[in-house]
């Protein structure tokens, strides 16, 4: 669609016939495009959750995640900027505990924000605490292995690392 939209309509042929010399300013103009991060990025923003409000988590009420934006928006940068998934992975895990971190590093630790939450009178402070660590570790398992993971000495390994 976005071959057609930039007026190149002979987008088959030429990735039939590899003619990479007329495909290739289209190719770069697409991997240039703001909207790359964007597309590629909700993939990512859909495998931890992220809402940027209490109703998109199915709670109600007013929301507590008026700053959730900045998130999202630093996941669409970091894929237009190509980062490596080390450190795409390492500054949302732990970006606020670097020496010398940087507001963007603050902002990508936000990644924990991507929690169930409850609010809920009744419930058990620490048991819904250690269900929320537990969810965390989960989802960074199944968003860095791209599967869930039953491998229980690595989940028992992280659930002591993010207690």
């Amino acid at each position: 669609m976005a071959a057609v939209a930039a007026g190149y309509s002979n987008l088959e042929m030429d990735l039939e016939t590899g003619e990479r010399g007329r495909r290739a300013p289209l190719v770069d103009r697409l991997l240039a495009s703001k909207h790359f991060g964007e597309r590629w990025g909700r993939h990512w923003l859909d495998v931890v959750r992220y809402a940027d409000s209490q109703d998109a988590r199915g709670i109600g009420g007013e929301s507590d995640f008026a700053e959730a934006y900045k998130y999202r928006d630093w996941v669409i940068d970091a894929f237009n900027a190509d980062m490596p998934f080390d450190q795409f992975t390492r500054d949302q895990l732990a970006g606020d505990l670097k020496p010398d971190q940087q507001w963007h590093d603050l902002v990508a630790s936000m990644f924990h924000r991507n929690t169930q939450t409850n609010e809920e009178g009744g419930t058990d402070d620490e048991e819904y605490r250690l269900n929320a660590m537990i969810d965390r570790v989960n989802t960074y398992l199944r968003q860095d292995m791209n599967e869930k993971v039953s491998f229980e000495e690595s989940r028992m390994q992280l659930l002591a690392l993010f207690n």
